[in-house]
């Protein structure tokens, strides 16, 4: 038996939104091995309207004994605590099911049964299923609901680390499950999001394309159903050519392309470089003039704006050796 929705401060009205809101809380499950923390819940926004309304958490799927719910209200009175929908994980054929949510007292029948906590406590689920023929089958769940007090704060940690091909590995840790994280790096004074991490407390990225030119800042921006996070603990991480490994590339991103091309090199060793950008039709749209570079990590931007959509290809040479990209503009 599951408990398959929770709604909590379903039905209240405007005349008391002060009472319901912020509302926080925190869903457990238990399946023998301990509390297992499966959710927070957090309203968005106070309640304004004459409308039923509510937070639906779906946990189909998360089969246990035993749930608990913990809610936290900023305010004097607590709203009302809200429902349960449990249901039964397979049919009856030629049968049917019943549940009872005070000890047997009372019966409903249905594969879906709703039911409403009054007060703080823990309460028993009963579920009898009954086929032709066949012995009752019994299920019981309990859940348990408390004031839990302030919710715990929240910690994190983000690494990176620098790995081959001139990359950057960056792990995000914490200690409560997130609804999202979106990871997110500094370019000029402004942050621009990377990757967005759906439904977890943990996550390995590497960014392909880090900056040469200037410090590769990253954070993790993330919603825990406590409101929208931005962590303080910023990863910064320099390359280097010994850092990757020593090894020599070219390579040109985005491409893809719109308004701007980012061109970076890997130097072992003092190299004369130049380069050209040819069309399909092997017309010279842009030209690195000869350029005596050290050994590093080297990167160019080329304006594209003005390019018109199509293939082009991209040639650098040092050392004796031409290396050739093929690139594509897209339309803005």
């Amino acid at each position: 038996m599951s408990v398959n929705r929770i709604v909590l401060c379903q039905g209240q009205s405007c005349a008391n939104a002060a009472q319901h809101s912020p509302m926080l809380g925190r869903l457990y499950y238990d399946n023998g091995s301990g509390w297992q923390l499966v959710k927070l819940i957090r309203f968005p926004y106070p309640f304004t309207g004459w409308f039923d309304t509510g937070v639906f958490v779906e946990t189909q799927g998360i089969f246990a004994t035993r749930w608990k719910l913990e809610f936290d209200v900023n305010a004097a009175q607590a709203p009302a605590l809200g429902e349960f929908q449990v249901y039964a994980s397979y049919p009856v054929i030629g049968g049917n099911i019943q549940w009872s949510f005070d000890g047997g007292s009372s019966w409903v029948s249905g594969g879906t049964a709703t039911f409403t906590p009054l007060a703080a406590g823990t309460y028993e689920v009963q579920m009898v299923a009954s086929a032709p023929g066949a012995c009752p089958d019994t299920a019981r769940l309990t859940i348990t609901v408390d004031p839990c007090g302030p919710l715990p704060v929240v910690q994190s940690v983000l690494a990176g680390r620098v790995i081959e091909g001139a990359r950057i590995e960056l792990t995000w840790q914490a200690n409560l499950p997130a609804q999202w994280a979106r990871l997110e790096r500094l370019k000029d004074a402004a942050w621009i999001p990377l990757y967005q991490h759906e439904e977890g407390r943990t996550f390995i990225r590497i960014d392909s394309f880090p900056s040469f030119a200037q410090p590769n800042v990253y954070r993790v921006v993330s919603e825990h159903g406590l409101g929208q996070l931005v962590y303080s603990n910023l990863v910064s991480s320099e390359l280097s050519l010994s850092a990757v490994g020593g090894e020599e590339f070219v390579r040109a991103f985005p491409n893809p392309m719109s308004d701007e091309l980012t061109l970076q090199l890997g130097l072992r060793e003092r190299a004369l470089v130049q380069g050209v950008v040819y069309d399909a039709k092997g017309a010279m749209v842009a030209h690195l003039p000869p350029e005596p570079l050290p050994p590093g990590l080297h990167e160019r931007r080329l304006r594209t704006a003005e390019w018109a959509t199509g293939i082009y290809f991209l040639q650098v040479e040092w050392g004796g050796k031409v290396h050739t990209l093929r690139l594509l503009k897209m339309v803005p």
